[in-house]
């Protein structure tokens, strides 16, 4: 996601101008939407590239990635996970700790491989075999809150 040196100004002016005390990054979702069309290690630099962007522009706020929900398909007559997904979140988690983010690990958070189509047989995820229904949505959306605040509460305590 480079744009030009104009346009990455604007946009690190614009995360300033914000001034968010916490700012949570979802990505990766679309790319194995997308099949990955690019190779992987395009995949990873752009990805450490927008969070060294990121980091810049707020180096008081605290950063957390949030990585893809699982994601069906029907091949092979049987709904299982993208082959895409566990490669995706496999290289959020190592870019998170070494760019010093928080990870939050959607996928494994529901149940890991093959759980979007337990989550569709149970209502909370949709038919496309891609999104969370508005349930599923609140319920991922309560789980991370939750974690967050446990991540707080534990960096809160005296060490």
């Amino acid at each position: 996601m480079r744009t030009t040196r104009s346009g990455d100004a604007h946009w690190a002016e614009a995360l300033r101008a914000a001034s968010p005390d916490l700012v949570v990054l979802a990505y990766g979702t679309n790319e194995i939407a997308d099949g990955m069309r690019y190779p992987l290690a395009d995949y990873e630099a752009t990805l450490r590239g927008l969070m060294k962007q990121v980091r810049a522009a707020l180096p008081a706020a605290s950063l957390m990635l949030v990585g893809p929900p699982d994601m069906a398909t029907t091949a092979e007559g049987t709904m299982h996970t993208r082959p895409t997904v566990q490669v995706i979140v496999k290289i959020q988690r190592k870019v998170a700790a070494e760019e010093g983010w928080a990870f939050w690990d959607q996928f494994q958070a529901m149940g890991g491989a093959g759980s979007m189509w337990l989550w569709v047989k149970a209502g909370m995820g949709n038919t496309d075999l891609f999104h969370p229904t508005g349930s599923g949505g609140n319920q991922l959306g309560t789980w991370q809150y939750r974690a967050l605040m446990e991540a707080f509460d534990k960096y809160k305590s005296p060490r």
